[in-house]
């Protein structure tokens, strides 16, 4: 019944996450608001279907075996009744550098009858050295999380399945 208003709530916490990712404590606290919203969903699910034939059932199936449907369980009630939940932050300094090394010429400075006065090596293209390209590549990850994505995928991946579980619920007539 309210699932569909708990996924654009927890869409928008989702939203915010990443408009706050370079502020480490309001990406957080985003973060605990998208994880107590999100769990809302599958709370208000089960409530709706669990006295309905078939219902504990499905609700069952659709949760027991989903990674991320178990893993943001988890995560919530860490949250709510341990610790307030932590993400670790990788950075990650890509440069690459570009060196140009020109071949070299030997100039020769002579006086009005041909003897050498001075000498110096030249190159025709100057020697440069420069980094053309610095990225600096911020990722936060679940470090009990089994996989390499990062945290923003992993909480994109839970709304789509949240919005799966409410689809299918509203397909069989389990969810209104």
């Amino acid at each position: 019944m309210y699932e569909l208003e708990k996924i654009k709530e927890a869409e928008y916490f989702y939203c915010q996450m990443i408009k706050e990712k370079d502020n480490r404590d309001n990406l957080k606290f985003n973060l605990s608001a998208f994880l107590s919203s999100a769990r809302s969903v599958l709370q208000y699910a089960y409530k709706e279907v669990k006295d309905k034939n078939g219902g504990p059932s499905w609700y069952n199936s659709q949760v027991s075996n989903n990674k991320a449907l178990t893993f943001f369980k988890d995560k919530r009630d860490i949250n709510i009744h341990t610790e307030p939940v932590s993400v670790k932050r990788d950075i990650a300094i890509h440069l690459s550098e570009t060196i140009h090394i020109g071949d070299p010429v030997l100039m020769t400075v002579k006086d009005k009858e041909g003897n050498v006065k001075s000498q110096s090596r030249s190159y025709l293209q100057p020697f440069k050295s420069a980094v053309d390209n610095k990225m600096v590549e911020i990722k936060y990850i679940f470090e009990d999380w089994v996989g390499d994505e990062d945290m923003f995928f992993i909480c994109q991946e839970y709304l789509k399945e949240l919005k799966a579980v409410v689809e299918d619920g509203k397909n069989r007539g389990l969810l209104t």
